[in-house]
């Protein structure tokens, strides 16, 4: 996919829109985004982008005495450090 459709795909994803949402904005076709590698690696770090800009947010505010920031900052501490389940596997031996 061309270079500018992917930073409008990053841009999309930063303000929380679905894949479908910016298909349809950008007249792309159905799956066009999670179909190629390119394009779902821009809409993946475009959501992350953004988080991550939430999450400096929240430090700076903690950072500063603000107490549900503190909490928040320490819930999300938990979240990402929690342990990520087993995939299930189906075979037979």
């Amino acid at each position: 996919m061309k270079a500018a459709i992917l930073t409008e795909i990053e841009e999309m994803a930063e303000l929380q829109f679905t894949r479908e949402e910016i298909e349809v904005i950008l007249q792309l076709p159905d799956q066009a985004i999670a179909g190629a590698a390119d394009s779902a690696l821009a809409y993946r770090r475009g959501r992350l982008r953004a988080q991550a800009e939430v999450r400096k947010s929240i430090s700076d505010m903690a950072k500063r005495g603000s107490s549900p920031a503190q909490k928040q900052f320490l819930q999300l501490a938990e979240e990402s450090h929690a342990p990520t389940p087993e995939p299930e596997v189906d075979y037979e031996p």
